[in-house]
């Protein structure tokens, strides 16, 4: 009779030490960020609908250019790539972060982080989060280039940035170039947009409030069983 509860504690004794090695990297980021702004340079505010965005380029940087900030959000560009963009690609760039801030993609990727590690026992649940990050890129690309960026411009300024950016280095998340998803994918998207998903399906927002309905399903039955 006591195994469930004893199996039940260790999924949740795990989940905890998981939330908290987040934890950790998120005052790791926060410790980063303070450093960042140190060494960067402040190229205006930009707004992303109600809110204004600091537009920052940083040497202190590599990879991607990058979207953070749930209340105060920014977008941070390596010196190395802002360097290597032709100014149209750089509003295109722009427009793509800023769609992230607007659709609020930042905390949406962190909540299916936190959920990942709650729920890490779910089989599948990995995927599930980068399938949404795949999906917050594709959204962004898709507002940007519905908001007047030309897609062509935005497919070149993806691979101008990949270039730009050295050997080794990776792309962050919620990035111009982010996720694991190849940049060959995303600018087919881009240039060969498919038709679109029914039920508002094709937005992320209403993809990460259906992963919350079932990872609160899996909690409940997990906890309370089948009654």
């Amino acid at each position: 009779m006591w195994a469930p509860a004893v199996i039940a504690g260790v999924l949740l004794a795990v989940g905890l030490v998981r939330l908290s090695m987040r934890g950790l990297a998120v005052v790791r980021a926060a410790r980063e960020r303070a450093a960042l702004a140190r060494g960067a340079t402040l190229n205006g505010r930009v707004r992303a609908g109600w809110r204004r965005v600091a537009l920052i380029v940083s040497g202190e940087v590599e990879g991607s250019p990058f979207t953070g900030g749930v209340v105060r959000p920014y977008i941070v560009f390596p010196e190395r790539v802002w360097r290597g963009l032709s100014a149209a690609e750089r509003r295109a760039a722009i427009a793509h972060e800023l769609a992230h801030v607007a659709e609020h993609h930042v905390l949406v990727t962190i909540v299916a982080g936190v959920l990942r590690d709650v729920f890490w026992f779910v089989p599948f649940i990995g995927a599930a989060e980068r399938r949404l990050r795949e999906a917050c890129e594709l959204a962004a690309d898709a507002r940007a280039v519905k908001r007047g960026t030309p897609a062509e411009v935005l497919a070149s300024a993806l691979l101008r940035a990949r270039e730009s950016m050295p050997l080794g280095v990776s792309a962050r998340a919620a990035a111009l170039g982010a996720t694991d998803m190849s940049i060959g994918a995303r600018i087919e998207h881009l240039l060969d947009t498919p038709p679109l998903p029914r039920f508002g399906f094709g937005h992320a927002i209403p993809r990460a409030m259906l992963t919350l309905w079932v990872a609160a399903t899996v909690l409940a039955a997990v906890a309370f069983g089948n009654h």
